[in-house]
Formats: C-alpha cells, structure tokens, sequence
C-alpha cells in the first residue's frame, strides 16, 4: 500500500501506482518531507513563467508551503505566477 502523494496543485495522486506517478515533479520541503506537482501542473506553471525557465525547486516549496490554495490561484484563474 502505497502513502497518498498528492499534486500541491490539483490534488490529484501522484504517488507511485498512480496514473500521474511516471511524469511527476518533486522537491524537498525546508521542513523536511516532499511537495510534488503533476506533469500538467508544472506544465502550466512553466507557461505562467513565459516558459523560459524552468520552476525552481523555491517554487515547488513555495506551493507545498501555502498548500492548494496558492496552487489553484496560480494555476488556475485566480491569479498568476
């Protein structure tokens, strides 16, 4: 059985066994423990960014500490990056 690891962003799974799991992101939290984004996820921050560089692992930390709701602003229309 596997631990519940989900997208900082969506929420959806990403631990292993899931369907999201082969094109996951992940960095190290500052507190320790990991934060992930799916591949959509870090997709469309990337484009938030202008697609000219890739998220850095202070990005990611920056999600995985203001939990989904930043991710939902971010990501999805209620703001951007």
């Amino acid at each position: 059985m596997t631990e519940n690891e989900p997208c900082a962003a969506c929420g959806e799974d990403t631990s292993v066994g899931s369907a999201l799991f082969g094109e996951r992101h992940e960095a190290a939290r500052p507190e320790g423990g990991k934060v992930f984004l799916c591949d959509e996820c870090y997709a469309r921050l990337r484009a938030v960014q202008g697609g000219r560089v890739k998220p850095t692992e202070e990005d990611l930390r920056v999600i995985a500490a203001n939990g989904g709701m930043i991710g939902i602003g971010f990501l999805g229309g209620g703001g951007g990056f």
